[in-house]
């Protein structure tokens, strides 16, 4: 009886073996069964067209209003104050007299060397005269004119050391709080003052390098200042000549005519606007971020192609393509992060 059972269990196995077959065979010959058929099915994705387009957009950075001219004042020699013309947040112009320090001895040195210099030029034309006529030796006569040179040249240094007693306004400006009074002795470059010249401001601030190319001497820049409603119109006056190594950043200066309302050292915060014609701007849930930088998948010829791209101007929802994408390329749209190199896909709609 056991044998029986075992034979029927046996024939049972051969029957299913042959009936798995001819279901396997018919189902390969209609195109494959799952993953163990032939050639998969194309993903079905969307996709977009990349069409050029103008672009404006602003550049934000900030930065500190700085004098166009600003010093310390402080003497070059040291002595007593005899004459202090300084007035607190005072105009001054170029060259103004604003302190004297006492000078005395220096004048009566002057005044000496200028009697000697009288005599001396006398000698040195009485001899000259004389020479002209052999009623004295060269030598004699270059003696003389050596002493007359002399002279002068103590007269010159006398005056430079003079010139160092005072403090004149080297440009036209405002004074700041006074250090010193009159009368008292100051020490050389101790400050007795600052003086800046406050009609003109200019602010330093950073663009990234892709900008360098767009931002030019006389570019015009918006500056927003606390305090102040009203935005105010700056100029682009220079950049520096390098790029900054560190943040990859260029630094621009540029130029603001003071309206009396405007103070050095204010917190200001720049707008610059660039305008980018015939752009590619792509959506930017588009771009896979990776170690390299950013890639898209592009279609072509019914495949997946990732493709490396460098990004420019950002805006609430899109990025600036630079590099990499071209107008009229067909840019897959879902699906991009399942999406392998090369991988199959058909588009079902175009966006």
């Amino acid at each position: 009886m056991k044998s029986w059972i075992f034979f029927g269990s046996i024939v049972a196995l051969l029957a299913g073996i042959i009936v798995y077959n001819k279901v396997l065979n018919a189902d390969e010959s209609k195109g494959g069964f799952g993953a163990m058929g032939g050639a998969q099915k194309p993903l079905s994705v969307t996709a977009l067209i990349a069409e050029p387009q103008n672009v404006s957009n602003n550049i934000v950075a900030t930065g500190t209003l700085t004098a166009l001219d600003e010093v310390e004042l402080k003497p070059e020699t040291s002595g007593k104050i005899v004459m202090l013309n300084i007035n607190e947040g005072q105009y001054v112009a170029k060259g103004t007299l604003m302190l004297k320090i006492n000078d005395a001895e220096l004048q009566a040195q002057l005044k000496k060397l200028e009697l000697q210099k009288d005599v001396a030029n006398r000698n040195e034309e009485r001899l000259r005269k004389l020479l002209a006529i052999n009623g004295v030796g060269q030598q004699d006569y270059d003696i003389a004119l050596n002493q007359y040179n002399n002279v002068i040249s103590d007269i010159q240094l006398l005056k430079a050391q003079i010139a160092k007693t005072e403090i004149r306004a080297p440009f036209s400006g405002k004074v700041g709080l006074r250090n010193v009074s009159d009368g008292a002795v100051i020490t050389q470059g101790n400050t007795v003052a600052t003086l800046v010249n406050t009609d003109k401001l200019r602010v330093d601030f950073f663009v990234p390098e892709r900008y360098a190319g767009i931002v030019s001497n006389g570019k015009q820049v918006s500056l927003e200042i606390d305090g102040i409603k009203e935005p105010i119109q700056a100029k682009v006056i220079a950049t520096e000549s390098k790029i900054d190594l560190a943040s990859r950043n260029i630094k621009v200066r540029a130029e603001v005519i003071n309206n009396k309302k405007l103070i050095p050292g204010s917190f200001a915060k720049v707008k610059l606007n660039v305008n980018s014609d015939n752009t590619i701007m792509l959506p930017s849930y588009l771009l896979i971020a990776e170690a390299r930088g950013k890639k898209a998948m592009r279609y072509e010829s019914g495949k997946a192609i990732p493709v490396q791209v460098e990004t420019g101007l950002r805006t609430e929802d899109k990025v600036q393509i630079l590099s990499g994408i071209n107008a009229g390329d067909t840019i897959i749209s879902s699906g991009i992060m399942f999406l392998k190199p090369d991988a199959k896909v058909a588009i079902s709609k175009i966006e």
